[in-house]
């Protein structure tokens, strides 16, 4: 092995002595130097009489090394001479086309897409919205061939018109779809028309609410009756649950609220009140059912009078109020499930001037025969 001659430098010359290799300057004193040996790492201070500088190039010195060597020519009685060939799939997807599809066209697996138009087929949604826009006009069918390459023409085009090629053009081009609801790229003459088409779409495609048309209803959990005047919720979906209606027409809501102490249920009840306070003039909370312990009642109020103290649309019936001839609280009279005349009896114990219940007693009248009603233990 040979170690090519190097060139002296200036500030670090490599210095040599009779007994050892070259070496490199680190520092030097008056009287001596501190060197380290090429490729080594030891660094030593040698005295100036031990160290003389060597001519501009070092000539070649002869190394001997152990390393072995391999057999060229040859190849490993295992190695595989050939490889397979491996089938390669070449994907388009990531090609970026520049393309003006709205104005030369698409480029559409069954070939470019078309629409009839005044008799003859137009192959782009710029034609066609100027075609539409020279349905009226007979004077312009003539020359139509030649204005459709004149700039100012293309500019006489109103809003209406683009909207409603992109339209037709999208309900046959899936590349005027995709363009259109994906928000590519456009020109800026097409840019309100797509917006405008897409935004259309997007209303149309909302979940449409149910519409209230009752001035007053009565709201509360499962009841087991059906009424116009009555909407239940649930409690696991509660979170959505008045967005799902329209509330427009709705002025006044009586809510029946069940009675206890579980913060999680309450909470989620609390923001089902505001929201629906949001939608309507007023709310009505009528305690239904008491599901904690009687001691616990107060404390219940007391917390709902805090959370609805700010919200003047929403009143509280108090449920420690006395009612019936047994002046019982009114936490105790509870309603039974599916009956309308149990129901009846007991918002009139609760709100009997409330003006949801002439349309509710209207309602038990047709829904419940007479013979079946029942009168609550309170009025015995």
């Amino acid at each position: 092995m040979k170690i090519p001659a190097e060139k002296l430098r200036s500030r670090n010359p490599k210095l040599t002595n009779e007994w050892k290799g070259p070496y490199r300057v680190l520092k030097t004193t008056d009287n001596s130097a501190e060197v380290q040996i090429i490729g080594g790492n030891e660094k030593i201070w040698l005295p100036w009489e031990q160290i003389r500088k060597v001519p501009k190039e070092v000539p070649e010195v002869h190394f001997e090394t152990k390393a072995g060597r391999g057999k060229r020519g040859r190849r490993k009685a295992t190695e595989q001479v050939a490889k397979p060939v491996e089938n390669l799939e070449i994907s388009v997807e990531n090609i970026i086309s520049c393309r003006d599809v709205l104005t030369e066209g698409c480029e559409c697996k069954n070939g470019p897409c078309q629409i009839k138009e005044l008799n003859s087929m137009v192959p782009t949604v710029e034609q066609l919205a100027m075609r539409m826009f020279t349905r009226d006009k007979p004077w312009l069918h003539e020359d139509y061939h030649m204005l459709i390459h004149v700039e100012t023409f293309k500019q006489m085009m109103g809003e209406a018109e683009k909207v409603e090629a992109l339209r037709k053009f999208a309900r046959v081009c899936p590349a005027v779809s995709k363009l259109v609801m994906s928000g590519g790229e456009v020109g800026a003459k097409w840019r309100v028309a797509v917006d405008s088409l897409k935004n259309e779409i997007l209303e149309r495609s909302k979940p449409r609410k149910t519409l209230l048309k009752e001035k007053v209803m009565l709201v509360g959990p499962k009841m087991g009756i059906r009424s116009r005047y009555t909407l239940e919720y649930r409690a696991a979906t509660v979170e959505d649950w008045v967005g799902k209606f329209d509330w427009s027409e709705v002025e006044s809501v009586v809510f029946l609220l069940e009675w206890t102490s579980d913060g999680k249920i309450n909470k989620a009840m609390g923001e089902l009140v505001e929201k629906l306070a949001l939608e309507v003039t007023e709310v009505t909370i009528v305690p239904s059912r008491m599901h904690c312990t009687f001691d616990e009642v107060q404390k219940v109020t007391n917390s709902w009078s805090k959370t609805w103290k700010t919200a003047a649309n929403v009143k509280l019936v108090d449920p420690m109020s006395l009612i019936g001839e047994k002046r019982t609280p009114l936490i105790l009279a509870e309603w039974k499930y599916g009956s309308w005349d149990r129901l009846v009896e007991f918002l009139t114990l609760a709100i009997p001037s409330h003006r949801i219940m002439a349309r509710l007693l209207k309602e038990a009248d047709v829904a419940e025969p007479t013979t079946k009603k029942h009168k609550l233990a309170n009025d015995k």
